[in-house]
C-alpha cells in the first residue's frame, strides 16, 4: 500500500473486492428459470500507464475489470471515498424547512 496525502492505493489486485454471485429463480410463462446475478461494488482502479485512473467493477464472465483487458489489467485499486457530510434528514412535520442542516 502506498498513501498519496489522504488516498491510500492498493497494490494487491488479489484482494480488491470482487462481489458476489447469487442464484434467482424466476418465472417465465409456465416454466420456472433459475439463473445467476452478479453484483459486484464500484472501485477506483489505476492502469499502468502512469496516469489513467478510473471507476470499474469485476465481470466474472469475462474474468477480467470494467475498462481493462486481461492483457492489461489494473496495477492498484482503492475504495470508492464516501460523502464528507452526512445526507440531509427530510424535514419532519412542522419542521421549519429553511433551518439549515445541523452539520453545516
Amino acid at each position: 500500500m502506498r498513501m498519496e496525502g489522504l488516498i491510500v492505493w492498493n497494490f494487491d489486485m488479489a484482494s480488491a473486492p470482487r462481489g458476489e454471485t447469487r442464484t434467482e429463480m424466476r418465472v417465465i410463462g409456465k416454466k420456472e428459470v433459475e439463473r445467476s446475478i452478479h453484483t459486484a461494488p464500484t472501485i477506483f482502479a489505476a492502469a499502468s500507464d502512469g496516469q489513467t485512473v478510473t471507476m470499474t467493477r469485476w465481470l466474472p464472465k469475462e474474468e477480467r475489470w470494467v475498462m481493462f483487458s486481461k492483457d492489461h489489467p489494473p496495477i492498484a485499486w482503492m475504495h470508492l471515498p464516501s460523502h464528507p457530510r452526512p445526507a440531509p434528514h427530510p424535514p419532519t412535520e412542522g419542521a421549519d424547512s429553511d433551518a439549515p442542516h445541523p452539520s453545516m
